[in-house]
């Protein structure tokens, strides 16, 4: 999406980069950096030449001075107890941390809550403030930027039942828990806190088969793409258990105190690495052989000096990893002590495998990893500490590679557009690949705000090719609804909740549901960064082999596969409607048109309805159908193409009162600062011609009123981009016959989409076609868009294969589908300067959104999501101010569209669904909005996501929902 290209940047992500810098640039790894120096040696320098070169290339805003200035401010600034101290002195990391963790967060008594920047009139040292809309969104760019559990484990001010830092107000907070609200928007995959997927991928890390060393490589990530990122993390991990076992074992030998690698040498005769408890011990069970220290050894070195020399590791950077990856196992022992990784919650919170030196025995009390930050940075302040050199080096690389991992799957702000985003979610793939569906649903339930008003929650997952893939799935998702509903694996209904801690409703009963998602993609290249021009051999290419000579054979074939494994389970266990409650696409939404989706979509709306009116019929039961929701009008590089597939969506996948759509930014953003702003956008041809046919039908359907200049311009251009692409001259009726016909899944069948044998020859399945359709009395399967119009009355011109008149969308289809020649023309991009086309943008949008009002459709607003991938520097200017404002006042006469907040993917935006809805209401106030207006907002929003839920209530047991039953289907048709 172009449309944000003048975004600001904000004060509070500069503090925040420059903050994080000691900690998260990767070109400062053979720095070994554990102090800052205000001297500027060798090391500090390095850091700052470093630091200099990547902000100035991001924040181009800011000079020289201004980021020096900064730096001074924030690296070398002493407290007011530190006054009679050297000013020359090296500040150690600890102490800058600890310092910056105090200035931005606050002990609350039972949590941290963020702090007022210092640069506000109303900040002291001693500041009470605990609840102020400037210090959350300080916060929220220092969450974007450092691990919120490593300002907690640096803060001064902590206990052991302190691992949260809580953003959202009393008064959000106790309208949340009294009201209820729901989650209408999370992808299970990204439904998890960064604590838990640090321990899920110390895991991973151990095991061959389920990480390799190119398992983190990813377009654009740090570390030469993610190509030295499992490396660094496997030497970190070595390292971390180590150091570990050091800080747990210093001082239990009764012997003076001994530096870190004095302690090392010990462990060739004894196990010092042992656990507490005696578990843990390495495999063997016994002391190290030599081989194995040495492995330790150079381990230890090359991360201490910032080095990845495969040395005595392996010839290739792969077997070096699996022997760094059979080092880890023998010292840390995980497979022994874990043969799988945990399925449930808790245990898994407990599996850290530091956990036998720092324990854990309940989700409320610090983690593993808390606990060994402030050890550590506690010993680094001791006599024998401030000496440690090998510790400090090693401990902070440590702390370092784990800023640096964060950072790698929390998606970096001021990028636009899904790609970026794209990349940024599967990052998550390899760390938790050891992790269940169940126990990821159980993490969804407990983010989103299980008994803290949480009424309604629906988790999003992929479809499995194979049914006894996708019914494993279900059950560990919904034995973990169970379980939490219960604390037992179904046994019970949902309506009856287990106890919880003290600040919670645990009487609050929540509705559980599954959406699936088919995600959409457009070829490899694209998705490894690397594009081939103008789409080739992508999903799109008839030419490409897989395609068997149709565009998009190969993903729709995958796709229909996908849907076929649902439907067969289904079928076997109807009862699963209780909880799969929708279907929905996401994804790449520039990637796949909405054709290729829609036959799979209506077809599980259909299965749905068969059920539903079974369960009715044979139990008295009433089981909704499915609902439907759609990522839509997200992304756009025209904002004519984004209102376009919005439109699209809504017909083509039958959307109605209900329904959702998710983010459709291109209902809210305002079409004429878009259309000055953007100025120019490269689009494709075939692009291109599909947005200004739906302009002229949409604006010929709805009446709308635009100059004859503007008119005329459409038809013109929907004539010479038809001969650019198919080499005739088509009018409007025409080109959208052409696509009435491309969304007709009987006329895909006819044509032999999606393939499986040679395609029909041009001429003659362009006659048959016509003249079948005359046989019928003139009555086509393209609807009235096509019948009596013009296109009866001409036949093709400028070279066309076949004459008869009207037969001209037939010919466009099967070109479109099929011919190579028609794809490449079609890719070709051109210009278009949209500052032409503000006031028609308007008048679309405008009648868009009254359609959308009128259906009864609320959209999904996801502000984190919305923040980073529409490139906002803050959500002042989102578009959902446009489609529901906060004040009336009497200038819009379109009616406001209804939205729902939602989290999209907690992990990736770090956030949560509690986090969201504080986020909106700051947001408003901040702009100058009153309190009640703005909790007026925030009602009606929070009423809408009730009202528009997909999960109903109900108390059926497990037993019952997985009954086999045998339900036909046979009354409904698949498709192509």
């Amino acid at each position: 999406m172009v449309g944000t290209r003048s975004a600001q940047i904000p004060f509070e992500y500069v503090v925040a980069e420059l903050a994080a810098a000691p900690l998260s640039l990767p070109g400062t790894m053979h720095l070994g950096i554990t102090e800052l120096d205000p001297r500027m040696q060798p090391a500090t320098s390095g850091l700052w030449r470093a630091t200099e070169n990547a902000l100035l290339s991001d924040f181009s805003a800011y000079s020289v001075d201004e980021l020096t200035a900064l730096r001074d401010w924030l690296w070398f600034s002493r407290d007011s107890s530190s006054r009679q101290q050297d000013s020359g002195a090296p500040v150690p990391l600890g102490d800058f941390l600890s310092r910056f963790s105090r200035d931005t967060l606050i002990f609350a008594g039972n949590s941290f809550r963020p702090r007022r920047p210092r640069w506000s009139e109303a900040w002291t040292q001693e500041s009470g403030l605990t609840d102020d809309p400037l210090a959350r969104r300080y916060w929220r760019w220092i969450a974007f930027a450092l691990p919120p559990d490593l300002l907690i484990a640096a803060h001064p001010d902590h206990d052991d039942t302190v691992p949260n830092i809580d953003v959202v107000s009393p008064v959000v907070a106790q309208i949340l828990l009294d009201e209820g609200y729901v989650e209408p928007h999370m992808h299970l995959g990204a439904a998890l806190q960064f604590p838990m997927l640090w321990i899920s991928l110390l895991h991973a890390l151990s095991r061959s088969d389920e990480v390799q060393h190119d398992s983190f490589m990813s377009p654009g990530a740090d570390l030469e793409e993610g190509r030295h990122m499992g490396t660094w993390l496997i030497l970190a991990a070595i390292a971390r258990y180590t150091l570990a076992a050091f800080l747990y074992h210093k001082e239990s030998d009764g012997e003076p105190p001994q530096v870190f690698y004095q302690h090392r040498k010990k462990w060739d005769a004894q196990t010092p690495l042992k656990q507490r408890g005696g578990r843990g011990q390495f495999a063997s069970g016994g002391p190290f052989d030599g081989h194995t220290s040495q492995l330790l050894d150079r381990a230890l070195f090359n991360l201490e000096h910032g080095k990845l020399e495969s040395g005595e590791f392996g010839k290739t950077a792969s077997e070096a990893f699996k022997q760094l990856q059979n080092l880890y196992e023998k010292i840390a022992g995980i497979r022994y002590r874990w043969p799988e990784f945990p399925q449930r919650l808790l245990s898994a919170w407990q599996a850290d495998p530091i956990s036998g030196f720092f324990p854990v025995s309940n989700l409320q009390q610090r983690s593993s990893e808390i606990q060994f930050i402030s050890a550590g940075m506690a010993y680094l302040k001791t006599e024998t500490g401030r000496g440690d050199l090998g510790f400090a080096r090693l401990f902070w690389q440590v702390v370092r590679i784990r800023c640096l991992f964060y950072r790698h799957i929390v998606q970096r702000p001021m990028t636009p557009g899904l790609q970026w985003f794209l990349r940024f979610y599967s990052r998550i793939n390899a760390p938790r690949s050891v992790m269940s569906s169940g126990l990821m649903a159980e993490s969804a339930a407990i983010l989103c705000g299980k008994d803290r008003g949480l009424k309604s929650l629906e988790v999003r997952i992929a479809p499995e090719v194979e049914m006894e893939d996708q019914q494993e799935g279900l059950r560990q998702i919904i034995d973990s609804f169970y379980f939490v509903a219960n604390g037992s694996n179904g046994g019970q209904g949902l309506e009856q909740n287990f106890s919880a801690d003290n600040d919670t409703n645990v009487n609050q009963p929540c509705e559980y549901g599954i959406v699936f998602h088919f995600a959409k993609s457009r070829s490899e290249s694209a998705r490894k960064g690397q594009p081939i021009p103008n789409g080739a051999y992508g999903h799109a290419d008839p030419s490409l082999k897989e395609n068997l000579g149709y565009r998009y054979g190969a993903y729709y074939r995958g796709q229909r596969q996908r849907m076929q494994s649902l439907a067969s389970l289904l079928k076997r266990f109807p009862r699963l409607l209780y909880f799969v409650r929708g279907v929905d696409v996401c994804a790449d939404e520039l990637g796949v048109p909405t054709w290729v989706l829609a036959p799979i979509i209506k077809y599980l709306k259909s299965i749905s309805r068969s059920i539903s009116a079974y369960i009715k019929s044979t139990e008295q039961a009433h089981v909704p159908p499915f609902r439907t929701t759609a990522h839509a009008g997200e992304d756009f590089q025209h904002l004519l193409g984004g209102l376009r597939r919005v439109d699209e969506t809504i017909e083509y996948f039958e959307m109605s009162q209900g329904d959702r759509l998710g983010h459709a930014i291109a209902l809210g953003i305002n079409p004429r600062e878009w259309a000055l702003q953007t100025r120019g956008v490269a689009i494709s041809r075939i692009e291109r011609l599909k947005d200004l046919a739906w302009e002229w039908q949409f604006t010929t359907q709805n009446d709308i009123n635009i100059p004859a200049s503007r008119l005329q311009y459409v038809l013109n251009g929907i004539e010479r981009l038809s001969h650019d692409v198919f080499g005739v001259y088509s009018r409007p009726t025409h080109v959208v016959a052409f696509i009435g016909l491309l969304h007709n899944q009987d006329e895909l069948k006819i044509l032999g989409f999606p393939g499986g044998s040679s395609p029909p020859g041009l001429t003659n399945y362009v006659r048959e076609r016509f003249r079948e359709s005359h046989t019928r009395q003139g009555r086509t399967s393209m609807g009235s868009a096509y019948e009596g119009s013009a296109c009866s009355e001409t036949g093709m011109q400028g070279g066309g294969e076949v004459k008869e008149s009207g037969s001209e969308p037939w010919y466009l289809l099967y070109k479109y589908m099929i011919d190579p020649e028609t794809f490449e023309q079609g890719q070709v991009q051109i210009l278009i300067d949209p500052s032409r086309e503000a006031d028609t943008l308007d008048a679309l949008q405008r009648a868009l959104r009254r359609k959308v009002g009128n259906l009864g459709i609320s959209v999904e607003i996801n502000p984190s999501s919305n923040l980073l991938i529409g490139n906002m520097a803050d959500l002042k200017n989102h578009p959902l101010w446009r489609l529901n404002p906060p004040r009336q006042d009497g200038t819009d006469d379109v009616p406001p569209v209804s939205v729902c907040i939602g989290s999209d993917d907690p992990i990736t935006f770090s956030t949560s669904t509690r986090d969201e809805y504080q986020l909106v209401y700051d947001t408003l106030t901040l702009a100058g909005i009153s309190d009640f207006e703005a909790r007026v907002w925030l009602d009606a929003a929070r009423k809408v996501g009730l009202s528009s839920r997909f999960t109903f209530k109900h108390d059926r047991d497990a037993a019952y929902i997985w009954q086999p039953l045998r339900v036909s289907l046979d009354n409904v048709p698949l498709p192509p």
